[in-house]
């Protein structure tokens, strides 16, 4: 069997066309549910941080703990 292999720029493209914001969505309302008011991640693309800063959530950038990201709503 041959192996694909895809080029810097198709990987380029793949990576800015990644979006993960289903599964922070469900992050964030399994965290509502058990009433708190924020979330934390590891990783967050800038596209994923613009449209939930757009949704009205805070997005902070907290190089120094456990999970670098943290989503805050009050």
């Amino acid at each position: 069997m041959d192996k694909k292999f895809i080029t810097a720029q198709e990987a380029n493209e793949k990576a800015k066309a990644y979006s993960d914001i289903e599964r922070i969505c469900e992050q964030i309302e399994r965290a509502a549910e058990k009433g708190n008011f924020r979330t934390y991640l590891e990783v967050i693309t800038p596209k994923d941080q613009a449209k939930l800063e757009m949704l009205g959530y805070t997005v902070t950038e907290n190089p120094d703990g456990k999970f670098p990201i943290s989503i805050s709503w009050k």
